[in-house]
């Protein structure tokens, strides 16, 4: 049976690679069920997060576990945008191993959703940061990357709208200010951190005030994957984690992104990608890893990782759970989110071998 399913994921990435990627989704249907919830989603940023957020974890209690819920208008008053918390974590109970963990949720998912990936991450001995950052636009239902360049000529288009997400600036209908780029909010969480909590060495990952990359590494889930690969293009970091993205396209030439195959100061050996067989555009995200040098052949991973290669492919169903913020719906939200990546009888996440190949120690 085991066989039979791989077989069939197998032909069903073959079907999806060949067609191209599935079609983006109308923007104008705007009345559809999770139109509403986006545009909930987009009243919400402004808010810091609530007291009942704060509480609802799905991890299990774990005396070791040191968790931070920072506020990003704390460590600078001037972010003024996108105000939920920073996920902020480590372990007591493993030796630390010297490096930073940065994670980029997707298009309108926040860090709380990620607890149990970033568990995993403060598990192999990391210090474990979720950063909240801006990634919506004038039209919050057309926010992410892929949509916001779907039409756009310049081929350039997506590399200058994540060059804005990360400095502050303006382009292709998205403007951030500098406090509330991603630079600066990683940059004053640090040292907020290393003010108030000088004995977990938080200051270790600033160099000059500005962020130690060569003890960084980064993962991201949708958009904030390739927030992480680009930023990876630029920094030479220790690892590279890709959880269904970037899939950044450019209409005109039907490939990858220019800036996805420009140079990369990260080596190609440090980065890994998966995808679910059957989520939206699962072709083109393979594509992208081909395009980013993501190494090896792409090979199923459900409770085990396949030697030879850092490009990884599940195939399980995802857990039924409650509607999410994101229009490619639940088979991309359950390669990392918590509410719908499938669990194990005791409640332990499944893809959880290959997280760990991805994150790495």
């Amino acid at each position: 049976m085991a066989r039979g399913l791989r077989r069939a994921a197998t032909a069903c990435l073959c079907v999806a690679a060949l067609a191209g990627v599935a079609p983006a989704p109308s923007w104008s249907q705007t009345s559809a069920p999770g139109w509403a919830l986006l545009r909930r989603a987009s009243q919400a940023q402004d808010v810091p997060s609530t007291d009942a957020e704060r509480a609802r974890s799905p991890l299990p209690p774990d005396r070791n576990r040191v968790r931070y819920l920072v506020r990003p208008h704390d460590t600078d008053p001037q972010i003024d945008h996108f105000l939920k918390d920073h996920y902020v974590l480590y372990s007591r109970a493993v030796p630390q191993n010297g490096k930073l963990f940065i994670f980029f949720p997707g298009t309108w998912a926040r860090p709380f959703l990620y607890q149990r990936l970033l568990d995993e991450a403060a598990r192999a001995g990391y210090k474990a940061i979720g950063l909240e950052y801006p990634d919506d636009t004038m039209q919050p239902t057309a926010s992410a990357v892929g949509q916001i360049c779907a039409r756009d000529p310049n081929p350039d288009c997506s590399a200058r709208v994540r060059a804005v997400r990360i400095d502050g600036g303006a382009a292709a209908g998205v403007q951030v200010s500098r406090p509330n780029g991603i630079q600066n909010r990683l940059e004053k969480l640090l040292r907020y951190l290393a003010e108030r909590y000088p004995a977990d060495g938080w200051a270790g990952f600033l160099v000059g005030g500005h962020v130690n990359w060569g003890r960084t590494a980064l993962g991201g889930h949708s958009q904030g994957a390739g927030m992480a690969a680009f930023l990876a293009k630029a920094h030479p970091v220790t690892r590279v984690a890709l959880w269904s993205g970037p899939g950044d396209y450019v209409a005109a030439t039907r490939g990858a992104a220019p800036w996805m195959m420009a140079p990369s100061a990260t080596p190609a050996d440090r980065w890994y990608g998966v995808v679910h067989v059957a989520e939206a555009g699962a072709g083109r995200l393979l594509a992208g890893y081909d395009a980013l040098g993501v190494p090896g052949p792409p090979g199923i991973a459900d409770v085990s990782v396949p030697a030879g290669t850092h490009r990884f492919i599940v195939t399980l169903p995802p857990r039924p759970g409650p509607a999410m913020p994101a229009i490619a719906g639940a088979n991309h939200g359950s390669v990392a989110v918590d509410a719908r990546t499938p669990l194990s009888a005791d409640g332990q996440p499944l893809y959880r071998a290959v997280w760990q190949a991805m994150i790495g120690r």
